[in-house]
């Protein structure tokens, strides 16, 4: 089994959102306080007045009709530019407080969940147009502009802090879907708010490059995404979403040839790894690029230019995180091809770099086991359970969404 599992991308659905009208609570949470709150630097404070998910849902409705003239209240070009950043900051920073736990997220409703991520694509539009409004009937079906803006300062870390946010919350898709993704491989909170394979999705990420086409990490997020759906269902690897089953009815369409599962993920790995090539010269990000190409090529089944990546980017890096990613993708790769002498240096060599990580530990033990070397199979991983930390497998898959709270704070600093 190789050491791998999905990277939660998240996407903005704001396609499809309920009517807000005639939900509002008894008492409408104070939206422009707050955001005069947050312009003064009262971060906490301002984002706790919007508390529980109807105070949540009218803070969509009440930014969406009075937050463009809020905006616009800025005495000089230089603060209008300002309050854009620092509603988009706070609506950001209201979805993020209401997800702070997995229980919210699970408990949460369909509308529920398409409000709060209408929000973030509010405050898109709140940087990208001089007028974010809301359709006549209440639903966000579209991020239109009265007249897009020069790019602001704070823009860059506003994308950089939204993106690592969505992929930390649990949700896919900042990518848009080919037509006709098969909806089973969407993970569940992407099916249920009808994003990407209905097409019902604000992609966030091809927005962040059209606003700040020479930021390389919002490249990476991009081919990051695609990968992450484009890995095969039946390839050499575990099934992107392990709980995810095709329907019924999916079924019988590709019985009947209908429906090409394996075309629709090969063209999207084809996608990231065109990506991932092309940021390979990109400097800082290269032995990361030569790492993820190299992953994407075990899922179309090219192990030996796999390899080739892996080396490049053990050999370009300093990273002992890359390392220890390229060691243990290596081995898996040898273990594939039936090569077991060399998966088991190569899973030496991970561990080398990290000890006692899960991920190499456990491939490594369960290659001791089958050449009778049981014994030192349950040495090592009577150090894995008695041991703690960190796995950089587990970072690898991670992304961005690690980043979330450096993220945060460096977009707080951008608004002093």
């Amino acid at each position: 089994m190789p050491p791998w599992r999905p990277v939660v991308i998240a996407c903005v659905c704001v396609a499809g959102l309920p009517s807000v009208r005639g939900a509002r609570p008894a008492q409408a949470p104070a939206v422009i306080e707050s955001l005069d709150r947050y312009s003064r630097g009262q971060y906490d404070d301002a984002v706790a007045l919007v508390a529980s998910p109807a105070d949540v849902r009218m803070a969509y409705t009440e930014l969406g009709t009075r937050g463009s003239d809020w905006i616009r209240a800025g005495d000089s070009p230089e603060a209008v530019a300002r309050r854009r950043l620092v509603a988009a900051s706070f609506s950001l920073e209201v979805v993020a407080r209401s997800l702070d736990s997995v229980v919210v997220r699970r408990d949460a409703t369909l509308d529920t969940l398409r409000v709060r991520l209408a929000l973030v694509g509010w405050g898109a539009a709140a940087l990208t147009s001089s007028a974010p409004v809301l359709s006549p009937d209440g639903k966000a079906t579209a991020i239109r502009s009265a007249g897009a803006v020069e790019v602001q300062p704070g823009e860059r870390a506003w994308y950089h802090a939204a993106i690592a946010f969505l992929e930390c919350a649990g949700w896919a898709g900042l990518i848009d879907l080919p037509p006709g993704f098969p909806e089973s491989r969407l993970p569940p909170d992407e099916a249920r708010c009808g994003a990407g394979a209905t097409g019902a999705t604000f992609a966030l990420i091809p927005l962040a490059l059209a606003r700040v086409p020479d930021e390389a990490a919002f490249r990476m997020a991009r081919a990051d995404a695609e990968a992450a759906f484009g890995w095969p269902l039946d390839g050499p690897a575990q099934p992107l979403f392990r709980d995810l089953t095709p329907t019924a009815d999916e079924v019988m369409r590709r019985a009947r040839g209908q429906v090409d599962a394996r075309a629709a993920s090969d063209a999207l790995l084809h996608q990231a790894l065109r990506h991932y090539l092309e940021l390979i010269p990109a400097g800082p990000l290269s032995s990361e690029a030569h790492l993820r190409a190299g992953h994407v090529q075990l899922a179309l089944g090219d192990r030996a230019d796999a390899r080739k990546h892996f080396d490049a980017a053990r050999r370009s890096s300093g990273d002992a995180g890359i390392a220890f990613m390229s060691d243990l993708l290596t081995g898996w790769s040898w273990e594939a091809d039936r090569r077991p002498a060399d998966a088991e240096s190569a899973y030496r060599a991970a561990l080398a770099v990290h000890p006692h990580a899960r991920s190499a530990s456990t491939l490594l033990a369960a290659l001791l086991v089958a050449t009778d070397r049981r014994a030192e199979a349950a040495t090592l991983m009577d150090a894995v359970l008695k041991g703690a930390g960190s796995d950089p497998w587990q970072d690898f898959w991670e992304s961005d969404g690690l980043r979330w709270p450096a993220c945060l704070a460096e977009l707080r600093a951008a608004l002093r």
